[in-house]
């Protein structure tokens, strides 16, 4: 299904069902990292001066078929909002495609602002600003280390070839693959990359400097795709934690402070990266699908009348592991 220029997946049995906004009164939909050509990540986004139940948010994410749902309260002290993250089962601590979503959105329904929005998370403060037409925010960049040879192992058995380097950060796994045209055609083995030991798995690769990309647009510096069938996502629209890694890694062999980014998966993204390592900032543009509603109508439960949640975990942008 389409709906205003982005391919929508459709839920299982009937999708006026299982996608009624109903009870979304003032939620915003915003594509983050998406433009002209590329559908990107989406993400609801709402403001509230209260804050409803974990477990009502997390319900909504699963009613309006999102990965996503980001909740801004009013700050305290420095910061402008506290923002909060639920995915479909759970509270995120970080989530950054759902971190540029909320501050585009911001500067949306403020046009005249300049000046930069301080988000507190139980992250920290996050910093989110204008970069001429796109949005940028500023994240821990996360280094990569070898991984050991049985790793490896399973990674080349998991993709059927033999990457150029297997490396490591935190709860993922990157393989290094010879060409971006190798990244952008591999078909994985779901089942076999479930079998890997760690969150989610990510190739990637230097792009070919007279690659071609789907929208004509300019070229660039690398190409990723990521995976994590373990926590419910057979492949990520676009992963901002996955480029918090890939940073440091590119920027060093390449040469590059900035890196122009492509995550090639079917909906498609592009992400700007800069900064100096151990910080990178993250850049992308946004596309908005609108609000459902008044913000005032909203009739969703309030923390004491609904069970919490599974604890926050600190997989960004993706849901938490079922046990």
């Amino acid at each position: 299904m389409t709906r205003n220029g982005f391919s929508l997946s459709q839920p299982a049995g009937d999708p006026a069902q299982a996608c009624a906004p109903a009870d979304a009164q003032g939620l915003a939909i915003v594509h983050a990292f998406a433009d002209d050509h590329f559908a990107g990540n989406p993400a609801g986004v709402l403001i509230r001066d209260d804050a409803p139940s974990p477990a009502a948010l997390s319900a909504l994410a699963r009613q309006l078929c999102l990965p996503i749902v980001s909740l801004l309260v009013p700050g305290a002290g420095e910061a402008d909002y506290r923002i909060r993250w639920f995915s479909p089962n759970a509270e995120l601590d970080l989530c950054g495609h759902g971190t540029l979503a909320a501050a585009a959105w911001l500067y949306r329904i403020t046009p005249d602002r300049e000046a930069s929005w301080r988000l507190e998370s139980a992250s920290g403060i996050l910093h989110a600003r204008r970069a001429g037409e796109r949005i940028a925010i500023d994240l821990p960049a996360l280094g990569l280390t070898r991984a050991m040879p049985d790793i490896a192992q399973a990674v080349t058995g998991a993709l059927g070839r033999r990457p150029q380097a297997v490396l490591q950060a935190r709860d993922d796994i990157v393989a290094v693959l010879e060409s971006a045209d190798a990244v952008i055609a591999h078909r994985p083995a779901i089942a076999a990359i479930a079998g890997l030991p760690c969150r989610g798995l990510v190739i990637t690769a230097a792009a070919d400097p007279d690659i071609a990309m789907p929208d004509g647009g300019e070229p660039v510096d690398i190409v990723s795709r990521f995976f994590a069938p373990r926590i419910g996502i057979d492949e990520d629209a676009v992963c901002v934690s996955a480029h918090c890694k890939l940073y440091g890694y590119w920027a060093a062999r390449l040469g590059r402070a900035r890196l122009r980014a492509w995550q090639a998966s079917a909906p498609g993204g592009r992400l700007g990266l800069a900064g100096r390592f151990p910080h990178v900032r993250i850049s992308g543009s946004a596309r908005f699908l609108g609000e459902t509603g008044a913000r005032d109508r909203l009739t969703l439960p309030t923390r004491r009348d609904s069970p919490e949640p599974a604890h926050p975990r600190h997989d960004e942008s993706l849901p938490a592991r079922r046990a």
